[in-house]
């Protein structure tokens, strides 16, 4: 852990490294709940400053305005998603 609270994270995304710089700030909703994933161990950071690099590379690379398309659940697993929408479910 730095005492700047700053990382460099050095990415493998589709066969090209990049490096990204992000803080290990937690981002939290109103309600103070945590928005990103993180460890059950407190001192533990890797997998919050993980996943913001991902999301900060994605949000400055994706010409969609959303984020929410499963890109980031493909580059963390490999699993392809499926947005089904809930509207055309009428018994909800």
């Amino acid at each position: 852990m730095t005492k700047s609270g700053k990382y460099w994270v050095k990415l493998l995304y589709m066969g090209k490294y990049i490096k990204i710089e992000v803080d290990d700030r937690i981002p939290l909703d109103l309600n103070m709940r945590v928005l990103f994933p993180i460890s059950a161990k407190f001192n533990e950071k890797w997998t919050l400053i993980l996943i913001k690099a991902l999301i900060k590379y994605l949000a400055k690379t994706s010409k969609d305005e959303i984020i929410g398309n499963g890109l980031i659940t493909y580059a963390l697993t490999g699993m392809i998603s499926e947005n089904i929408p809930i509207h055309q479910f009428k018994e909800w």
